[in-house]
């Protein structure tokens, strides 16, 4: 662990391996701290790209309930708290 941060410049760099290099540079309880992140490179076909942070946005979240599993029944009641089967004692006399 060094007493100085570890400072990266992004220009003309590739995103993912910037981020895998700093990420493991953080685990390893350095502090990082990157430059220029805007200037960093995306290496890939576009539409890939594209297609693959759509998809990341579409994950499963409270705003997003189209894809949430939400149930689409009730579920029944079970037959021991029912209304019906509870004994009543009747009084005699």
């Amino acid at each position: 662990m060094s007493a100085e941060p570890i400072v990266i410049d992004a220009t003309n760099q590739i995103m993912g391996r910037l981020a895998s290099y700093a990420a493991k540079s953080a685990l390893s309880g350095n502090t990082v701290i990157v430059l220029n992140a805007e200037k960093a490179v995306i290496s890939g076909k576009k539409s890939n790209i594209v297609e693959e942070a759509m998809r990341r946005l579409k994950t499963r979240t409270l705003a997003n309930q189209e894809t949430a599993r939400t149930p689409k029944t009730t579920r029944p009641i079970s037959e021991a708290s029912s209304p019906r089967n509870v004994a009543v004692e009747e009084s005699e006399g």
